[in-house]
């Protein structure tokens, strides 16, 4: 390979989550709120190379290229709406490790599993634009949607809203406030 050749640095680090569930909850307060919970095979690579990106005299400053690559990969992606949060987190959970996630009393598969890969590459050099890349690849989708999932889609997706714009306020606060302070 004659980019290893050239290398000044490469760094690979890998990241596998065996089926982790992410469960978001219409109503953190209710112990019996309805939940959408996403899990599958999740896996991560980011790589980051440094490399000489061209031949100059040896008496010049070395033409450094840095290349960051996160990939990202979600295999057979359930998406469940769970009707009683209390029976998968409360004291009267089951045994999951015994039973499958979703039984059909308590969820419900709103997007039958998919595979979901994408991948995001940043390339600096010095003197040259930064170049970014975006890959994103889904597998076909097969979907049933009641207009109750859509009200918990909703809810979810505008409590995210609602805490990303509360940080957002609170870091820019946080920034005046030192401002202030330094005299800037």
């Amino acid at each position: 390979n004659p980019r290893a050749a050239n290398s000044k640095g490469i760094l690979n680090f890998k990241f596998v989550a065996l089926h982790p569930r992410l469960i978001l909850l219409a109503d953190e307060c209710d112990p019996f709120s309805r939940a959408l919970i996403l899990r599958g095979l999740a896996v991560a690579n980011v790589n980051i190379i440094k490399d000489e990106a061209s031949q100059m005299p040896s008496d010049e400053e070395v033409d450094l290229r840095s290349t960051t690559t996160l990939r990202g990969h979600l295999k057979h992606l359930e998406t469940l709406v769970h009707h009683n949060i209390d029976t998968l987190i409360g004291p009267t959970r089951r045994d999951i490790d015994t039973e499958d996630i979703a039984p059909a009393r308590d969820s419900q598969s709103l997007i039958e599993p998919v595979t979901v890969t994408v991948e995001f590459t940043v390339i600096n050099r010095k003197r040259f634009p930064t170049s970014r890349y975006l890959f994103i690849e889904v597998d076909p989708v097969a979907t049933l949607v009641s207009f109750g999932d859509l009200n918990l889609i909703e809810t979810v997706a505008k409590k995210l809203q609602k805490k990303a714009s509360v940080r957002s306020q609170l870091s820019k606060k946080k920034r005046n406030i030192m401002k202030r302070h330094i005299g800037f």
